[in-house]
């Protein structure tokens, strides 16, 4: 509909031309050869003006569909004979069209024509004779004319009654009237004219008109001379003005030639409202079908705001916004054929100087504003046409600027080439024109764009085939905000981007977008979130088309230099060096689905917060994720709704209403990481003891993790680790067991240390301070019940407690929420042992366990001062010297401590040993001097055999014998939690050769006190020796459950 709207009034315009004319032309003409003939006529009867006026007024108004009247007519004849003066004074046409139509209107719109004088000047004789009028000159005064037409496209100007043959008024007159005729000047002195149109909504007034041709119309090659001043004009169509008082001044020379129909136009002169136009040019039409043209304009509009006068505001409403200063040259030609077929060429030129522009929204004026273009058009496309703007540029207070471009193709598919600079002054410029209310932004940039590309790429937005080279410095940049507590500082950045070469097609190797961005000295604070400086960034950024899935990709990479940062005023961030890089590239397995990939790289960086301090001078973290669905689903969705589709992997309800997010990201993604670090060091709050961790190597490929290396040191403490875990993905997600085997090797493991790790300490006034070297209190740990592991263990020494351990060698089995120690061999101050051991946690407050301990060549003195558990259990040991071997089973439950819930162990100790010392202590004492002991310091036992038995917290010992100097003793007796004990002493064989049995019972703790009682010819020994046989079968069953329950777990 704009467009109907737009081309309606060019066309309306053309058509008010051709209307103006022909009516009054027609009218005119029809009136004065009426006034001739009927003049002719009266000069045969009478020639007073009083006669001659009324009857020429009675045959106009029977021959025209109007009333005429004429005031007087003067004939001036045979004092000038053989030439003829005619003199019309006030005449006045009023047509009767709407009467007839059955719509009269009023005087005023009927008024077609009215006239102050007519002066004519023409030889009737000729006329008479040959009927061929020869007007010498037609003066016509004070006109006014009013063109008239209805909404039913009746006109005023229709006053010519139709003939039988023909309806065309004009062609009745000149057929029947008139053969030929030619004037040699024309004259209007002055004159109104107004053509209103309902049925076209258009209307036109000239408010004074003065019009002179002068020629010989009726020589072939005749030169005429044309000038018009038209003052006034105005001009509307569908209520809009077009035109208000235009003033229109136009002379020229015309050279006709009739034979060719051709019109040379020479020193025409075209002035509106004192723009001056310069024409020339040749128009010829040689036969019906054909117009040749050359024709040149010339304009030179010296001051814009002349020019500005002439825009309807309507069309432009910002015309009356704005004021404008400067001069305007245009040149136009036209050239060629018109034809059927064909179109003259068109060229333009358009030179702007010294202009300068100001908008009624801003305080300040663009100044210096200077344009140099020109165009050329061949509708034929014979010729290349083009559009080509040489320069562009203009300066203001807060901004210059200056630019050429060059379109060529301009028929087909435009090909456009532009350059632009500019430099902004921010500061200046948010002064007129602020961004956000409240916030404060200062600096220069300079910005260069340089672009190749066509403009169907830009309309169907295939930016991939847009060549473009931008260039941007920003210089002293600073930006607050007060109100958000809000500073950004920089001396300067530079922001660079690029896009594919000039030619059209594009390579797997070409990139929608090269960007580079870098900012030295960054200074940041922003409220309470982050806070510091950064020494330089750089961002490098490259895409490919959006439309192009067999090379999609986008890379984005980010470097901090010496970064220094508070963040919520309580974390602290050094880099000397990090690099993020980002980036979507084609997935090799399927080539329409992008991979996507992370990855993080730091040099010397240091962080800090209230509770944890770590250097490293070395990270690297890769992360990239691979589509699980085939590559159908990306093949037939465009840009947005492939971004959509992995918008909705982080955040479509639907997929993590059941699940979390890592749900989400397992079920549509294969997740790959490497993870290395280097030479780290961490303190936390939670770790009593700087860690340093020299390496860590790691990489997860899917479901696989693959543990490089890892190694670590606490204090006295490393350790290395290494080995693989299967099925991480899946288990996260609770869908499958996480399995792996893994390697721990250490040359010293300080486990008091280790244990100290996982205690906070209590003193807050320095959350980094070491907890003592003590043994901490330990905790249920509970194993979850999706880990299915297995450590090999190689370590060289371990310290627990007092206790050293070496060369400790065997599997740790992690498997069904329980802890396997699987034939762990090792040794230790205490000796050589070897410890099988089953741990499973019911819950936060207990675990159960049950172990089989071996020990080979154990110090018994050892054992009581490093284990003093042991020796609260077994006192007795305190009276003995030397190294034993021992075989332990034992199960029951650690309570929430892992301590040894003592009502529920059960336990079986068998205990070996030869060259065992009988030491003369308080528990000694009395059986030395009841038995008479000939070294009652130090007695040697030849060998020692104990079988000792352990429920509901009594301690029972198998009958047992041991030799000691001249005797023999069968020992058994029972020792309860409370340091109780009663033991029963069977002496087999001594010097005296008499049989007894010594009871021996007391407390330990008051052993002074302990009785003896002696009963002879009793043998005890004997009456206990057939619970022998039920000890060991206990001792069996509890180990073949021991033996169940690892078979059991390790089939699994």
């Amino acid at each position: 509909m704009n467009e109907i709207n737009n081309n309606k009034p060019a066309k309306k315009k053309r058509s008010i031309v051709f209307k103006i004319i022909k009516g009054i032309l027609i009218t005119l003409l029809s009136v004065v050869l009426l006034a001739g003939i009927m003049v002719g006529a009266a000069l045969y009867v009478v020639f007073t003006p009083e006669t001659t006026t009324k009857i020429v007024n009675h045959y106009a108004n029977e021959l025209l569909n109007a009333d005429v009247h004429f005031d007087n007519i003067d004939i001036t004849f045979l004092s000038t004979y053989p030439d003829f003066y005619l003199t019309i004074n006030e005449g006045v046409v009023v047509s009767k069209t709407f009467e007839q139509a059955g719509n009269p209107f009023p005087e005023a719109k009927d008024s077609l024509l009215s006239f102050a004088a007519c002066n004519i000047k023409l030889d009737p004789i000729k006329y008479l004779q040959t009927k061929d009028l020869e007007i010498n000159n037609i003066e016509l005064k004070n006109i006014n004319a009013y063109v008239y037409t209805d909404t039913n496209g009746n006109s005023n100007w229709q006053i010519f009654p139709p003939s039988e043959e023909d309806t065309t008024t004009s062609d009745f007159v000149l057929n029947d009237y008139l053969h030929s005729a030619a004037i040699e000047n024309i004259e209007v002195t002055s004159g109104k004219i107004i053509y209103n149109d309902y049925a076209s909504d258009l209307y036109a007034k000239i408010n004074k008109t003065k019009i002179n041709l002068s020629g010989n119309f009726l020589d072939p090659d005749a030169t005429l001379l044309f000038s018009m001043d038209l003052d006034k004009i105005n001009f509307k169509t569908d209520s809009i003005v077009f035109a208000k008082d235009l003033n229109i001044k136009f002379t020229t020379t015309l050279a006709a030639n009739l034979d060719s129909m051709g019109i040379d136009l020479a020193q025409a002169a075209l002035s509106i409202n004192d723009i001056a136009f310069d024409m020339e040019g040749y128009v010829a039409m040689p036969d019906t079908s054909r117009i040749k043209v050359d024709a040149r304009l010339h304009a030179s509009v010296p001051a814009i705001d002349v020019a500005k006068k002439m825009v309807p505001a309507v069309l432009v409403p910002i015309i009356n916004t704005m004021d404008a200063t400067g001069s305007l040259d245009i040149d136009a030609e036209v050239k060629g054929l018109y034809t059927q077929n064909t179109y003259p060429t068109l060229s333009a030129s358009l030179l702007l100087n010294d202009a300068s522009f100001k908008h009624e929204s801003i305080d300040f004026w663009i100044n210096d504003i200077q344009l140099n273009a020109n165009a050329f058009v061949d509708l034929n496309k014979a010729q290349p046409s083009y559009a080509d703007i040489k320069n562009f540029s203009l300066k203001s207070v807060c901004a210059n600027l200056d630019a050429n471009a060059y379109a060529s193709n301009l028929l087909g598919d435009p090909r456009v080439k532009a350059r632009l600079a500019t430099d902004v002054d921010i500061t200046n410029a948010l002064q007129y024109f602020p961004v956000i209310d409240g916030m404060d932004i200062k600096g220069k940039t300079d910005v260069k764009v340089n672009i190749d590309t066509k403009l169907s790429s830009i309309t169907n937005q295939q930016w991939e085939k847009v060549n473009a080279d931008t260039q941007v410095i920003l210089d002293k940049i600073s930006v607050d905000s007060p109100q958000d507590t809000m500073h950004i500082q920089f001396p300067k950045a530079t922001i660079t981007l690029q896009t594919n070469d000039t030619n059209d097609t594009l390579y797997a190797d070409k990139y929608l977008a090269d960007v580079d961005l870098k900012i030295d000295s960054l200074i940041l604070n922003y409220a309470s979130l982050a806070d510091g400086t950064i020494g330089k960034v750089d961002l490098h950024t490259l895409l490919s088309p959006e439309y192009d899935y067999k090379t999609m990709t986008a890379y984005a990479n980010i470097m901090l230099t010496n970064a220094n940062l508070t963040m919520l005023k309580s974390m602290y961030y050094n880099s000397g060096e990090t690099h993020l890089q980002l980036s979507m590239q084609p997935n090799s397995d399927a080539l329409l689905s992008p991979s996507l990939a992370c990855s993080i790289r730091t040099k010397g960086t240091n962080f800090d917060a209230d509770s944890m301090a770590i250097d490293f001078s070395n990270m690297n973290i890769a992360l990239n994720l691979k589509p699980l669905q085939a590559a159908d689903t990306y093949r037939n969705l465009d840009t947005e709704e492939l971004i959509k589709y992995l918008t909705d992997t982080f955040t479509d309800t639907t997929l993590t209403q059941n699940s979390d997010m890592l749900q989400v990201i397992i079920d549509r993604w294969k997740v790959g990481i490497d993870f290395n670090i280097n030479s780290v060091e961490a303190n936390m709050a939670m770790l009593n003891y700087p860690v340093s961790i020299p390496v860590l190597k790691l990489a997860l490929d899917g479901n696989d993790l693959k543990l490089k290396n890892f190694i670590m040191s606490a204090k006295n403490s490393d350790l290395q680790l290494s080995g693989t875990i299967s099925d991480v993905a899946k288990a996260l997600t609770g869908k499958e067991k996480l399995t792996g085997n893994l390697t721990l090797k250490s040359n010293n493991l300080n486990i008091n240390e280790l244990m100290n790790v996982m205690v906070v300490t209590e003193n807050t006034t320095d959350s980094l301070t070491p907890a003592p070297d003590t043994v901490v209190q330990m905790s249920v740990i509970e194993i979850p019940e999706n880990i299915n592991l297995s450590l090999r263990t190689d370590i060289k020494h371990a310290l627990y407690g007092k206790a050293n351990f070496k060369e400790i060698n065997g599997d740790v089995v992690l498997k069904n929420q329980s802890v396997l120690l699987d034939n762990l061999n090792f040794a230790s101050d205490l000796g050589a042992m070897n410890i099988t051991l089953l741990y499973k946690a019911i819950n936060q407050a207990k675990a159960d366990f049950s172990a089989e301990l071996k020990i080979d060549k154990l110090n018994i003195n050892t054992l009581t001062t490093k284990l003093p558990e042991v020796d609260t259990m077994l006192p007795m040991l305190r009276s003995f010297e030397g190294l034993i071997s021992t075989d332990i089973i034992a199960v029951g439950e650690f309570d929430s401590t892992l301590s040894i819930n003592m009502p529920s162990l059960v336990a079986s100790c068998y205990i070996r040993g030869d060259s065992l010392v009988l030491l003369d202590n308080k528990t000694f004492r009395k059986f030395s001097k009841l038995l008479l002991f000939e070294n009652k310091d130090r007695n040697l036992i030849d060998s020692l055999a104990v079988e000792i038995l352990m429920r509901q917290q009594i301690i029972s010992f198998m009958p047992f014998i041991f030799k000691m100097d001249r005797y023999q003793v069968g020992i058994t007796g029972t020792q309860y939690m409370n340091m109780d004990f009663d033991y029963n002493v069977s002496v087999l064989k001594w010097p005296l050769g008499i049989k007894m049995l010594v009871k021996y019972g007391g407390n330990m703790n008051d052993i002074d006190n302990a009785k003896l009682k002696i009963k002879l010819a009793e043998k005890k020994y004997s009456k206990e020796y057939e619970r022998t046989g039920t000890f060991s079968a206990i001792r069996k069953q509890w180990k073949n459950i021991i033996i169940k329950k690892r078979k059991d777990l390790l089939e699994e």
